[in-house]
C-alpha cells in the first residue's frame, strides 16, 4: 500500500512536470515566432527600403535630364 501511494504521487509529479513543461515550451515558441516574425518584417523592410532608394535615384536621373534638354 506505502509502494502503491509512492508510485501513484510519483505518477502525478511526473505528469505535472511535463504539464509545466509543455506549458513553457509553448510560451517560448510564442517568443521566437514573435522574434522570427519581427526578423522577417525588417528584412522585408529593408529590401522595399533598398527598392524605394533605386527607383528614387533613377527618377532623380531621368527628372535631371529632362531639364537638361
Amino acid at each position: 500500500m506505502l509502494i502503491d501511494n509512492i508510485t501513484t504521487n510519483h505518477q502525478f509529479e511526473i505528469q505535472q512536470i511535463l504539464k509545466d513543461a509543455a506549458v513553457r515550451i509553448g510560451k517560448f515558441k510564442e517568443i521566437v515566432d514573435t522574434k522570427q516574425n519581427q526578423v522577417n518584417n525588417e528584412v522585408i523592410i529593408e529590401k522595399l527600403t533598398k527598392k524605394y532608394e533605386q527607383e528614387k535615384g533613377i527618377v532623380l536621373i531621368i527628372t535631371s535630364s529632362l531639364f537638361i534638354h
